[in-house]
């Protein structure tokens, strides 16, 4: 394609409503309607009806003095959300463009070239040679003119940066829509090596950072911190014991040389149990109470150790890594019996150092053991579930210190031995109104909720939800699940390792509804053993990190269907 072609029709974007035409008679309720022109903007901005028009035409048309409708749909009001940032730097980028062209055609027309090849040259042609003119040296050029040459270089070097990211992730969206969720690309990346031992290695808990930058896996007296590079190989970052050892390999362990913030020391036969991780911190939490804090930034240096004194069923971190949620089983000082509690520890990031203030203890109204802990995306509630009744709570925590009960479910009891409860409580990214919940007891299979939160009103109101979606195909034994961050789409794990996603566009769309199986990993036997899954912030790859340690990578936008490496999964439904 052409320069001048590609640049005609980028420009195609930003041809919006700039102009008044003419102005119309009044309506008979008073509403003025125009006519307008339409042309490359530089100024786009989006109103309340959600149109895209000129800044200029905006202020024009409220320079009327009347109640003038949208010149595109119709609607009576004109009122700026804000400015159209993309559309803006777009415009700033195609007007380089264009007056980086004219300065290469003229210099090839000075040079004795023929300006139909400077016409015709593509767009990495043109960086390219910009670049090498850049970069060789000027022959005849003073002080200013080689700083004037090495700030348009830098320019057009940013540009193109710019230009080659954004048609990579044009072209993986391309190929993800046509792809999804159908087709991926899979890739396994096994951290330890099988083949040495008679017998794989296994974790008890695992875990992958919200922004996929990184995974932990979790023994009972070792862990380990791997990063996942840009072509998704697991590399080690560091690791550590229980013992307060640390370091970025188990050949190059040291001791901490300042104390730990917290208790002074750890008993001497304390097991890992649990583990979270974020871009920054490592939570683990183990047996007789403990729990620690590490430092990822410093090779995995404990920097908090806490004992809370009752047994911890489960924890969680949540994604800004500012709050640490922890669900233990105490005691009631009136009679005794045992209780369920939530500790909320605060975690204050500060330049020179890490502080944690004192922490924030609340009482479930029930005496069910808790069962699992989960952030919302982004911070303000916690969705809360328990192992004997089946219960499923959420938390508001817009408040970190005065956190409220919002939403709470009704009990469903199952006595079977192989019964788990509720597995996973799951709210969709952006959308606290909606919920994923799974099960292991009988006649439990996933369902999505509407949680109301986000409609009641008064602080003493708690949401009763109602059920959406019940999905039947996967069965009543599923371990956990993860919403993709377009809120399209849900994945499964069940008990066998089978790994499920299921593609609903709306969520009670029956027509366009699509489950399939994507990946088998390895199995568990208890939920709390299972695999950890992650989707990456744009929902093209879907992470699975199994407890034997291998990373499983599912792409959607790899390629197209036809590409040698992208294969089918198999449809459930």
């Amino acid at each position: 394609m052409l320069l001048d072609d590609v640049l005609q029709e980028l420009e195609q974007n930003i041809v919006l409503a700039r102009e008044i035409l003419s102005v119309g008679e009044p309506d008979v309720d008073g509403t003025v309607r125009c006519k307008v022109k339409y042309g490359k903007v530089e100024d786009a901005s989006m109103l309340r009806c959600g149109c895209i028009v000129s800044e200029a035409l905006v202020v024009a048309l409220a320079g009327l003095g009347a109640a003038v409708a949208c010149p595109v749909c119709g609607h009576v009001g004109l009122e700026i959300v804000g400015a159209v940032g993309p559309l803006r730097s777009l415009h700033e980028q195609l007007e380089f463009y264009r007056q980086s062209w004219a300065g290469e055609r003229l210099t090839t027309a000075e040079e004795g070239g023929s300006a139909s090849v400077g016409r015709q040259q593509s767009l990495l042609g043109l960086f390219h040679k910009a670049a090498a003119r850049a970069a060789s040296p000027p022959h005849e050029a003073g002080v200013a003119g080689g700083a004037a040459v090495q700030r348009a270089a830098a320019a057009r070097g940013e540009v193109a940066d710019s230009l080659a990211w954004t048609s990579v992730a044009e072209e993986r969206e391309f190929y993800f829509v046509k792809c999804f969720p159908m087709y991926r690309r899979r890739q396994q990346f096994a951290t330890h090596a099988k083949f040495l031992r008679t017998k794989s290695k296994l974790f008890v808990h695992t875990c992958i950072s919200p922004g996929c930058e990184r995974f932990v896996l979790l023994s009972e007296t070792k862990w380990e911190v791997y990063d996942i590079t840009a072509a998704d190989k697991p590399v080690l970052m560091c690791c550590g014991k229980s013992t307060g050892e640390y370091g970025p390999c188990f050949s190059r362990l040291r001791e901490s040389p300042a104390p730990e913030l917290g208790h002074p020391g750890l008993p001497d036969r304390w097991k890992h149990m649990y583990c979270r991780i974020s871009k920054e911190l490592l939570v683990i939490s183990g047996t007789k109470g403990y729990i620690r804090v590490f430092d990822l930034l410093q090779n995995g240096r404990p920097i908090y150790t806490h004992n809370t004194g009752f047994p911890i069923r489960c924890i969680d971190l949540d994604p800004k890594g500012h709050v640490i949620a922890c669900g233990i089983t105490g005691r009631d000082r009136a009679t005794g019996s045992d209780q369920a509690l939530i500790v909320f520890q605060r975690v204050l990031h500060k330049p020179e150092k890490i502080e944690f203030p004192p922490q924030v203890t609340i009482a479930l109204p029930y005496r069910d053991p808790i069962n699992t802990l989960q952030f919302s995306s982004d911070g303000l509630y916690l969705s809360c579930t328990t192992a004997l009744e089946s219960r499923f709570l959420v938390i508001s925590l817009k408040s970190v210190s005065e956190p409220r009960l919002v939403m709470k479910s009704l009990r469903s009891i199952d006595t079977a031995l192989e019964s788990e409860g509720v597995t996973s409580a799951k709210l969709f990214p952006g959308n606290p109104n909606l919920m994923c919940v799974t099960s292991v007891a009988f006649n439990s299979p996933p369902i999505v909720v509407n949680t109301k939160i986000e409609s009641i009103d008064g602080v003493h109101t708690v949401a009763q939800p109602t059920m959406l979606l019940r999905l039947e195909e996967l069965g009543s034994k599923i371990y956990s699940c993860e919403v993709s961050p377009r809120n399209d789409a849900i994945a499964f794990l069940d008990r066998n390792g089978t790994v499920y996603l299921m593609f609903a566009p709306t969520i009670m769309g029956n027509e366009t509804r699509r489950i399939v199986a994507v990946d088998i990993v390895a199995n568990a036997s208890r939920a709390c053993e299972a695999a950890s899954m992650k989707f990456n912030s744009d929902g093209h790859k879907l992470y699975i990190l199994d407890r034997k340690g291998i990373l499983h990578v599912q792409d959607f936008a790899y390629g197209l269907p036809h590409h040698h490496e992208v294969t089918k999964c198999k449809q459930v439904n």
